[in-house]
């Protein structure tokens, strides 16, 4: 039996367009449920797909109607983002869009990359505006949370941000604080994005946020090949601070992931 995650890389490959190796030894119960673990069932169904594997039967339906499931949810929240946002930009609210939603349009399919819900960061003293906006959709107001108002519509659940992270976060609030600070408006739009690198670190932060890692962000100091006390070796900044992450591994070692 060949290695697991490394034909995991490969069916990803295939679904992604790029060239691959699939083996066809593969041990089909686990890879399902590693596929229905990480919500990738559709990534498998397109890669097995491209790459020619063929299937065994159940497996193959298990992928299947995944695959068609999330095609119909998918297209559902793309279309309520849709008019959600053609609503804000008609009646001048500032938003962005956040997470899933923006990185479906880097997948050959959007529903390869499935979401729980749509996540967008507004401002908080429009809400009231954005309240009235989202009955008028059709949307239902759920309970909040300390970060966030939620709404939901059928199979559709919005997030809006008042911030980007709770409040407990404080790391990730010291950078970047509700969110608006680094905001870059769109041209002619009350749409607003990130850069690439300060997008980059946000969309990792669910990971970031476990118990083996830890996000810093501190002054700069002076690079050391390694400290005593394990402290972080700074190597890059941004605005005048090192942002990375901290992962202190089982073996005692420690790994830094900078950015």
């Amino acid at each position: 039996m060949i290695d697991l995650d490394k034909n995991i890389i490969e069916i990803v490959k295939s679904a992604l367009d790029f060239e691959c190796h699939i083996d066809s030894n593969i041990d089909w119960e686990k890879l399902v449920m590693y596929a229905k673990k990480h919500k990738i069932m559709p990534l498998f169904c397109y890669g097995f797909s491209k790459a020619g594997i063929k299937v065994p039967p159940e497996a193959d339906e298990t992928l299947f109607r995944n695959t068609a499931f999330n095609i119909s949810v998918s297209n559902n929240q793309l279309f309520e983002l849709g008019k959600i946002k053609q609503a804000f930009l008609e009646n001048k609210i500032d938003f962005i869009v956040l997470k899933g939603a923006t990185m479906k349009e880097y997948y050959p399919s959007p529903e390869m990359r499935p979401m729980g819900d749509v996540d967008m960061l507004i401002r908080v003293e429009q809400y009231p505006k954005i309240r009235s906006i989202m009955q008028q959709l059709g949307f239902k107001e759920k309970e909040p949370s300390n970060y966030e108002f939620k709404w939901s519509k059928g199979n559709v659940l919005i997030e809006l941000h008042k911030r980007l992270t709770a409040p407990t976060n404080r790391d990730f609030c010291r950078y970047y604080g509700d969110g608006w600070k680094m905001a870059v408006p769109m041209e002619n739009s009350t749409e607003y994005t990130y850069s690439r690198e300060d997008y980059f670190v946000y969309l990792f932060m669910p990971e970031l946020l476990c118990d083996d890692f830890r996000f810093f962000y501190r002054p700069i100091v002076q690079p050391n090949d390694g400290r005593a006390d394990g402290s972080p070796v700074f190597i890059g900044q941004n605005q005048g601070f090192a942002l990375g992450v901290h992962r202190q591994c089982v073996h005692g070692k420690s790994l830094f992931y900078l950015f």
